[in-house]
């Protein structure tokens, strides 16, 4: 789907399609939602305006009055661990969950803010993890929403912004309107401490696990013919632990085989790359090597001194437009070669530690040179651990703007469902020597690199010409540049 721009509207329906791993409940923290002039859209009536199917964990037989309900997802405390300010629901797989949103009135879309359930480091995976957004029955978002961190001194991570214009004007406006950046929270040693290990009956619910008592949270409510221990919230804690402190892949090499682009036939590139370790913290660089097939623009005949080079991935630069931060290579179409039988002219990025290193995933800044360009980006890619297939990744396209930081975290445990059900691709060895002079085989000239008819090449060339010289050299391909 294509993200329009200020859709404008009076029913919103966010269809929750599936959570970040748990099998029983699905829940979101809040939404935000701005107008075409950069305003806060503020409901009068939330509890008339706010539904939800199913409404929420009320509807079991073994639950009344939590305060879980969905007008709570527009009370305005959206950063919060709070059940009293969440919404929670059942989840059955397979049905439609909904959150339906009347605005009164025919209203101007510019951003949207989806802040996920954010209880817990172990309950974050109630949260949204895929999402549809609906319009008066129009699609205007159809994608993954981040997984919350559990804490709350990550709000940029604790919520996924949606923008419907690149307006300055309106952008400006949502801006000076917008909370979080004079709220962001300090640390706390609440945050800090690890949840306690936790007992767990759920045989009361017919297999479901109990849900958050509010008893915990000091509230003094809890499901109703129930007792339940102080800090009874879902799942047992033990297989929580165990996962959190070995969710990362030992290994000496990582190969992130590249797939496809967003719709760019020619070039791939990324902004910047960060290496997770098992603590989900990045990796210095000084501890990563980086090799890449193609390794970029310069393996290409005839160019030399093109900036967008390998090791700028690594350089610190991440949120930005500026393309001497970011990296780019011809691209090599998968099906191309997987037809031609040679799957050794594959892109590629592989990284390499100098002794076996835990790996839980990356953070990924997507190709953000303009809007135009963000079609180079990579959108597919296959994960490999010492050769040994991991699964494969959908990488967001960037907005080609830096009006909010784009990172992407990919976590290897958590690959997309659909994604990570197809056969694996291959990998091509790593016996090949791919040295810079002999790595680009047969793509020798721009001709043959781009597919040009020898008119098409002749108008392509006087371009490239005309185009160094409005650029001193630094753009050297027609179309693309």
């Amino acid at each position: 789907v294509v993200i329009p721009t200020l859709p404008r509207g009076r029913t919103l329906i966010f269809n929750c399609v599936s959570t970040w791993g748990d099998k029983d409940f699905v829940g979101l923290a809040g939404i935000e939602i701005f107008d075409g002039r950069g305003f806060p859209v503020v409901l009068k009536d939330r509890n008339r305006q706010v539904t939800a199917d199913p409404h929420s964990i009320n509807v079991l037989d073994e639950y009344d009055h939590d305060p879980r309900t969905p007008e709570k997802l527009f009370d305005q405390v959206n950063l919060t661990r709070d059940d009293l300010h969440v919404w929670l629901a059942p989840f059955f797989n397979g049905r439609v969950h909904t959150v339906t949103v009347d605005l009164d009135c025919q209203t101007e879309i510019s951003m949207i803010r989806v802040w996920n359930y954010n209880k817990s480091r172990l309950h974050s995976s109630r949260g949204v993890r895929d999402l549809e957004i609906l319009l008066d029955g129009s699609p205007i978002f159809i994608g993954e929403v981040r997984r919350a961190p559990g804490v709350l001194t990550k709000p940029e991570e604790a919520c996924e912004l949606i923008l419907f214009t690149q307006d300055e004007s309106v952008l400006e406006a949502v801006a000076e309107h917008d909370w979080l950046p004079a709220h962001l929270p300090f640390d706390s040693d609440e945050e800090l401490q690890e949840e306690a290990p936790e007992e767990r009956n759920s045989d009361a619910l017919g297999g479901r696990p109990p849900t958050a008592d509010c008893a915990s949270a000091g509230h003094g409510i809890s499901p109703r013919g129930q007792v339940t221990p102080r800090l009874s919230d879902g799942r047992p804690m033990t297989r929580a632990l165990e996962r959190q402190r070995g969710r990362g892949i030992v290994c000496s090499t990582v190969t992130l085989l590249v797939n496809s682009t967003w719709g760019d036939q020619f070039y791939v590139g990324l902004t910047a790359l960060e290496v997770l370790d098992g603590n989900l913290a990045p990796m210095v660089r000084d501890e990563v090597k980086l090799d890449a097939y193609p390794r970029d623009l310069n393996d290409l005949e005839g160019v030399e001194g093109d900036v967008r080079t390998l090791p700028n991935l690594f350089d610190g630069v991440c949120c930005t437009m500026d393309d001497q931060h970011m990296w780019l290579a011809p691209f090599l179409k998968a099906e191309a070669a997987e037809a031609a039988g040679n799957i050794s002219d594959r892109n590629y990025l592989r990284i390499l530690f100098d002794t076996d290193r835990e790996v839980a995933g990356f953070n990924i800044w997507n190709y953000n040179k303009n809007p135009e360009d963000t079609c180079r980006g990579v959108r597919e890619f296959s994960v490999y651990c010492d050769d040994r297939f991991i699964a494969t990744f959908l990488c967001r396209k960037a907005p080609g703007h830096v009006h909010f930081d784009f990172k992407q975290v990919v976590l290897l445990d958590q690959p997309p469902s659909d994604l990570a059900r197809r056969a694996p691709p291959r990998l091509p060895s790593r016996s090949a020597s791919r040295s810079r002079s002999k790595g680009m085989g047969r793509i020798q000239t721009l001709a043959e690199f781009s597919g040009f008819s020898g008119g098409a090449m002749r108008i392509a060339r006087q371009v490239a010409v005309d185009r160094q010289a409005d650029r001193k050299g630094v753009e050297y391909f027609v179309l693309l540049m």
